[in-house]
């Protein structure tokens, strides 16, 4: 757990963020850190799309033996709100400004999970440039290559919020 927190801590100043998998309490929460030019969806003059970002996290699970996650409709709802509020109100964090968890995002988009895991991403050129930080991350790399989860949803932004989960 302090391993985790420690790391998490690290992310966050770096402007890239992983925390989980939540599980229950005890889930660790980042301190909101200031996020410039957060507000862009374009890459280059074109939308990013979540199933891009999804097809480069699924290519670094077949490269480590792990199985494909499959795109889920309900957790890219939870992370493109969440993305949306990161923009709307100014801020970078796994915790929304009323107080909700990645956890309770899902739950409320009615996805029923026993594990759940989130990455951040702001500020780079690329979605590959954010996948590839994210793996140089042990934080965001452990919950790309979750044994456990089965599912994934990204949102359609540069800031990019990515929520990994496994129903029960």
């Amino acid at each position: 757990m302090k391993q985790r927190t420690t790391a998490c801590a690290i992310a966050a100043a770096l402007m890239l963020t992983a925390c989980g998998p939540e599980t229950g309490a005890g889930f660790d929460q980042i301190t909101p850190v200031q996020s410039e030019n957060a507000t862009s969806n374009t890459l280059r003059g074109r939308v990013v799309t979540g199933a891009e970002v999804v097809s480069l996290i699924n290519a670094e699970r077949t490269r480590h033996g792990r199985a494909a996650l499959t795109l889920n409709a309900k957790l890219a709802v939870a992370a493109q709100r969440h993305a949306d509020d990161l923009v709307a109100q100014n801020y970078f964090s796994h915790t929304g400004k009323n107080g909700p968890t990645v956890g309770d995002r899902v739950t409320a988009v009615g996805y029923r999970h026993c594990l759940v895991a989130e990455n951040l991403s702001a500020q780079y050129p690329t979605i590959q440039q954010a996948v590839m930080g994210w793996m140089a991350s042990p934080g965001h790399r452990k919950n790309i290559l979750l044994k456990q989860a089965q599912s994934v949803g990204v949102s359609d932004n540069m800031t990019i919020v990515a929520v990994f989960a496994r129903g029960c």
